[in-house]
């Protein structure tokens, strides 16, 4: 019988056809255990609050918390066009700058409203901005599963053109652990866990899309690398008994 995990990936909320036929030719994810299967290659630590003072051009991908104070649109045609909104914080401003999805972002955007904005500093004409940084209220409490740590997945431009962006992926990783993480059985037996010092699969699942720490991020490593190899191992140990026989 066959595992829910194995449900085609065009039935987890928000994907559809289209989608699902996308993410099987760009990323070779077919299934929900694909998807779920479908690790972080890195992570940001998503603890950390920077005021806008603190910015500088050279810092990686961090979060600053203000409120849009203003916002204009800017360009007369399709590829000059750019929304611009001023966040502002108890140090300074910073420009959010979008060229791609301007009348979404125009919706979704309100003056006055206080938001967490996610993305890299650049500097422009001595300015500091943000290129299409992510938005999120601050009172959304579901972001990445409640963990302090982001993972952040492979993807292509066609995923990425497609609407398909890193928050929607761990929206779609949360969204399968919260229905289906408590029917996955243990693919090692309990003598193994116990003798190697093994944390569970669907904690190791868990821990290796929302890592609330380190030390979890690398036991949930630990035990998804070593349940590969066992298996890999008793692959080549199947091909040398045919071969012995």
């Amino acid at each position: 019988m066959a595992h829910i995990l194995d449900t085609d990936i065009k039935f987890l909320p928000g994907i559809g056809p289209k989608r699902a036929e996308l993410l099987g030719k760009e990323l070779g994810i077919f299934t929900f255990r694909d998807m779920l299967y479908f690790f972080p290659f890195r992570y940001i630590d998503r603890s950390k609050v920077y005021t806008i003072r603190e910015l500088q051009p050279t810092m990686a991908y961090i979060q600053v918390r203000g409120k849009i104070v203003s916002t204009s649109t800017a360009g007369d045609s399709p590829r000059s066009k750019r929304f611009t909104a001023i966040l502002q914080d108890p140090t300074g401003r910073i420009e959010l700058v979008f060229f791609k999805g301007i009348k979404w972002i125009q919706e979704k955007i309100k003056v006055g409203q206080e938001y967490v904005a996610f993305g890299k500093p650049s500097e422009f004409n001595g300015v500091i901005n943000m290129v299409h940084p992510e938005l999120n209220l601050p009172t959304d409490e579901i972001l990445y599963g409640g963990s302090s740590m982001m993972g952040v997945y492979s993807s292509t431009e066609k995923i990425k053109n497609s609407g398909i962006g890193n928050k929607q992926i761990s929206k779609f990783q949360l969204t399968i652990l919260e229905k289906y993480l408590a029917s996955i059985p243990d693919s090692l037996p309990p003598y193994i866990l116990q003798k190697k010092k093994l944390c569970a699969l669907q904690e190791a699942l868990k821990n290796i899309h929302f890592p609330t720490d380190n030390s979890l991020l690398a036991r949930a490593q630990l035990r998804l690398k070593y349940e590969e190899l066992f298996y890999l191992q008793l692959g080549l140990l199947k091909q040398k008994s045919i071969r012995m026989r």
